[in-house]
């Protein structure tokens, strides 16, 4: 229970991180966290799931849901129409 508590946090920060580095409106504030949590759950279980070896253990972890929260958040923002 601890680490999908980790992810939402992870997910959380990084959604909102990512949305105002790469320029997201308030509007789009919610998106983003919802994003960037979906990011690090994809991520998490991901690498839960498939990471053996020398390529597991908390910080790799970590790293990889960053980097998936980020990626989904980012995927968003860039398919997103402009108006």
């Amino acid at each position: 229970m601890g680490v999908i508590l980790s992810w939402i946090v992870i997910g959380l920060v990084v959604g909102v991180v990512t949305g105002k580095v790469m320029g997201a409106g308030n509007n789009e504030l919610l998106i983003t966290i919802i994003t960037g949590i979906a990011g690090a759950f994809v991520a998490g279980f991901a690498m839960s799931r498939f990471g053996s070896g020398f390529m597991s253990g908390p910080i790799v972890e970590i790293v990889v849901t960053v980097i998936g929260a980020a990626l989904f958040t980012a995927v968003y923002l860039a398919a997103k129409p402009r108006t």
